[in-house]
Parts: C-alpha cells; sequence; structure tokens
C-alpha cells in the first residue's frame, strides 16, 4: 500500500530523550541545506529497526515527536531474497528495488557463475544505497544484508521458509495446495549466468517452487523486481 509522507530522515544511534532527538549532521545538512525544511515543518524519521517517527523540526538540529508508528511502511508477509552477487553496479538497483518492495533481508551469495564476491567496503556502499531508499520508500525496517559464500549456506536458514526460484525455461511447480503469509517467503534470483545444475539440484532437494516470470529472459535486477511482485500478487499484499 503506498503511504503519504513528508520529508524522511534516518536516525541511526540517535536516542530519544523526553521527546526530543537530535538530527544526525548528515540528515541535518540535507533537510536544511539541499531541501530547505523550516522550523514547524513535519519531518518523519525511522530508526531502521521498526518505528517511524511522526516529528516537528524544533530548529535546525532538533526533533521533536509528536507520534509513534510501529511498523510503518512495512507489509504484513516477511518477503526476504537470496541474490547471486553480480557484477558492477547492478547490486544497487537490486537494492533499491528490494526496499521499495519490502523485502525485509538479504542475502548476497557467491554463487557457482558469480564473477564478484562482495567485499566489506562494497556491502557498506550498498547499506548506504539501503538507507536511502528506506528514505524515499517510507519504511520503518531497514533490510539486512549479509553475504555467504555458496547457495548451501544461505539455504541452511530456510527451513522456516517457502522458497521461489526465479529460473527461465524450468518446469512451472505445482500450485500450493495451501499458502503459508505467516511463513518467511524466500525469492531466489541466480547472477548474470544464470544457477550451475549442481544448485538447481540443491533447490529442488529443498522443496522450492520454480516459477516463470513470462516469456523473456530477464536481467537478475528486473527477476528480483518481478519476482517479488509475483509473490505480493499470490499473496494479496498489493
Amino acid at each position: 500500500m503506498t503511504q503519504q509522507h513528508g520529508e524522511f530522515v534516518f536516525l541511526e544511534g540517535a536516542e530519544i530523550d523526553n521527546n526530543r532527538v537530535i538530527l544526525p549532521e548528515e540528515e541535518r545538512h540535507h533537510l536544511i541545506r539541499v531541501r530547505r525544511v523550516r522550523p514547524g515543518d513535519t519531518i518523519f524519521a525511522t530508526d531502521g529497526t521498526g518505528c517511524v517517527y511522526k516529528c516537528i523540526l524544533k530548529s535546525e538540529s532538533e526533533l521533536e515527536v509528536q507520534e509513534t508508528l510501529v511498523e510503518f511502511g512495512e507489509t504484513t508477509v516477511n518477503y526476504q531474497l537470496i541474490c547471486g552477487c553480480l557484477q558492477g553496479d547492478t547490486a544497487k538497483d537490486v537494492v533499491s528495488a528490494a526496499v521499495q518492495l519490502g523485502v525485509r533481508r538479504l542475502t548476497w551469495v557467491r554463487m557457482m557463475r558469480s564473477q564478484e564476491f562482495y567485499t566489506d567496503n562494497k556491502l557498506s556502499k550498498l547499506r548506504r544505497v539501503a538507507v536511502q531508499a528506506t528514505k524515499q520508500a517510507g519504511r520503518a525496517r531497514l533490510i539486512e544484508q549479509e553475504r555467504v559464500g555458496a547457495l548451501e549456506e544461505a539455504l541452511q536458514v530456510c527451513a522456516n521458509c517457502d522458497i521461489w526460484v526465479a529460473h527461465p525455461g524450468e518446469a512451472m511447480g505445482e500450485a500450493r495446495s495451501a499458502i503459508h503469509p505467516a511463513r518467511i517467503q524466500m525469492l531466489i534470483v541466480g547472477p548474470e549466468g544464470g544457477f550451475d545444475t549442481r544448485e538447481l539440484e540443491l533447490m529442488r532437494s529443498c522443496g522450492a517452487t520454480f516459477i516463470q516470470l513470462g516469456s523473456r529472459r530477464l536481467r537478475s535486477e528486473t527477476a528480483v523486481t518481478a519476482g517479488i511482485v509475483y509473490l505480493q500478487s499470490t499473496f494479496r499484499d498489493l
């Protein structure tokens, strides 16, 4: 559901004391010098852990909390994503799309056909992309991101997940007889070269449902968007 909101800031590590909060320097500069907000304007602030605060700008550096909005902008279904490491800046597009579509967790995997494995510096840059996308989308939660070295490792935490795999040419899995929105809905998207046959067998052994996202081959970042929208349609969560 689309949320209407004004200017949004990210309060990483900031403490609320007697309904007052001091703006981080970077956020203060953006609001005052770039967005040109003024004292008395309404500001929304997210802590990235589940709460958005509707505030009034009291001064150039201080907010006064008017209302706490729990899980503001969040979906009722827990969507998560496993994605093969991608080359260049494509990963930024994946992060931005995943945040806007409500994904809560993103695991980057060095799959067998991945050409890159993300460094700490790369993950730090992708986190900054996530922060900006969170403010743009108006969410209470900052997407969690991690990296693992193989698909087997990523699947170890999927015991309580329904697994969906975006893979062109694969026969569609049988329609699920029961939909479980309370379970984690895990979408898996491969890197530019697709999945290796051993990875496909591994996902089949985990009971994954394979889905086709149209009649054309999609780029990984497009498959992420199409796949999440497919799941949202399945769960009537659009």
